[in-house]
């Protein structure tokens, strides 16, 4: 059975209104990406080959990766118009003005 550990990223402060931000938390390249009331992490990295998805486009709840225009939900991870392909996602809670990513563990 995996554990996961809870890591402070960030303050709700230091978020932006819109746009992501990327956050490294124990060397995990980790995109926080505000839709609406929500938060959502993915993986900053590309699957395709590896680009960092902090200079994408994002349009709403989809992040277009920079380097070959890969889309991808940033609620799900899934790629658009194929979801077998999927970024990693990481659970997100919030402590007062704290944000929280869960990472996984050994």
């Amino acid at each position: 059975m995996s554990q996961h550990e809870w890591v402070q990223v960030t303050t709700q402060s230091k978020l932006p209104k819109a746009g992501p931000l990327p956050v490294y938390p124990k060397g995990v390249a980790v995109l926080l990406v505000r839709q609406g009331d929500e938060l959502h992490a993915i993986a900053n990295r590309c699957p395709h080959m590896a680009c960092s998805l902090e200079a994408g486009r994002l349009d709403g709840g989809v992040i277009t990766c920079p380097c070959h225009d890969w889309s991808f939900h940033v609620r799900t991870g899934e790629m658009i118009g194929a979801p077998e392909v999927r970024l990693d996602t990481f659970t997100v809670k919030v402590e007062g003005d704290d944000v929280y990513v869960r990472l996984p563990g050994a």
